[in-house]
Order: C-alpha cells, then sequence, then structure tokens
C-alpha cells in the first residue's frame, strides 16, 4: 500500500464516519484527515504491520500519519541505531506513547533503552523510557521482577527532581510495576503514596 492509497483509505473512512458523529470533523483544510484515535486503529487492523510504509508514514506531515505509521510499524525490523534516530523523531504526545506501546516494549532492544533513556539529558527520551518501562511491566512475562524493582526504587528517589512530563510517565510505570509484583506490596504502598504527591 502506497501513502496516496493510505489517504484515500482514511477520507473513505472518515466520509463513513461522519454521519455517525464518530470523527472529529469533516477534515481539515491542508488535507489531513480528522479520524479519531479508534477510527485510526481500525484502518491499522486493515494494513497490518508494514514497516516500509510505516517508514514513509512517519515522514508526514499530518499528525494521523504519523500515528498510523506507529501502530502499523514492526518493531522486529529495527536495528539500535534505527530505533535511536525514530525516538529522535518523536515526541511524548500520543503518537510517542503509542511508539512506545506498541514498537518499543516490544523490540528486541527494549530494555537496553530503557536503561539508557533513563539517563538521558532529554526530557522526552526519559518519559519514552518510563512509558515503555510501563508497558513492559504490563505484558512481558519474560522479564524477572527484580528488573522492575529496581526501576521502581529508582524512581522513587528521582521523581521530586523531574518536570512533570517525566513525572506523570513515572507514576503510570510505578503503577504497573507495583500490579506486577505483589511480593512488595507494601514497600510499593509507601512508594506510590510518595510518588503521588509530586506527580498529581
Amino acid at each position: 500500500m502506497t501513502i496516496l492509497e493510505v489517504g484515500r483509505l482514511m477520507k473513505e473512512y472518515e466520509s463513513q464516519q461522519i454521519p455517525q458523529g464518530t470523527t472529529k470533523g469533516k477534515g481539515s483544510k491542508d488535507g489531513n484527515s480528522q479520524l479519531n484515535h479508534d477510527g485510526i486503529k481500525d484502518i491499522a487492523k486493515t494494513i497490518r504491520k508494514d514497516a516500509i510504509l510505516a517508514d514513509e508514514l512517519y515522514s508526514c506531515a499530518g499528525h494521523d500519519m504519523k500515528l498510523l505509521a506507529a501502530l502499523i510499524d514492526d518493531p522486529e525490523s529495527y536495528t539500535l541505531d534505527e530505533i535511536e534516530e525514530r525516538s529522535n523523531q518523536l515526541y511524548p504526545t500520543d503518537i510517542g506513547d503509542v511508539f512506545c506501546q506498541r514498537v518499543m516494549a516490544k523490540s528486541p532492544h527494549a530494555v537496553h533503552f530503557v536503561n539508557k533513556w533513563m539517563d538521558s539529558k532529554d526530557a522526552s527520551h526519559r518519559s519514552f523510557a518510563y512509558r515503555t518501562l510501563d508497558e513492559l511491566a504490563k505484558k512481558n512475562v519474560t522479564l524477572a521482577n527484580g528488573f522492575f524493582r529496581a526501576h521502581l526504587s529508582h524512581i522513587a528517589r528521582e521523581i521530586k527532581n523531574e518536570p512533570p512530563l517525566v513525572q506523570h510517565a513515572m507514576a503510570s510505570a510505578s503503577e504497573s510495576i507495583c500490579k506486577r509484583c505483589p511480593d512488595v506490596r507494601q514497600s510499593c504502598q509507601e512508594v506510590m503514596h510518595g510518588i503521588r504527591r509530586f506527580a498529581e
């Protein structure tokens, strides 16, 4: 599928959904579609994984195209350098969140970048680290609980020094870690109590 075909598919989907009141509107003047998040997910299901198309969509100006790119991207297709390059093109919006959930957390390089980005000087990358950690805590069954508990302790120490963008990502990751590690529930509750003071 080409970018032009994707654009037509979005327009067709948009025109079908407008009568039901499920789109954002009737389109924008610059030609970008105005689908809601669920609409883009529906389109992604018809395309499935396509790393080549995703790469082209990331380069588009439209928000919906970039979001679709993250939804159809293939986490297995990235090298370490390619993930680093892609992360530099993204921002901590819903596109960045989906990239962390659908690509980073499923990539064989996920742990490498969680550990690396936590020490980044860039707040966006630190937020990506914790968004990825959040998803790993929810769905990765191969990582030991000790990995998550160590990061929980790190969050408890550092959250007070972070900007709100990173604090919210830390709080979300912490909640998922606490649910994953019931053997440390008491200490989790203490950590979460302290975290909420900074992340609210």
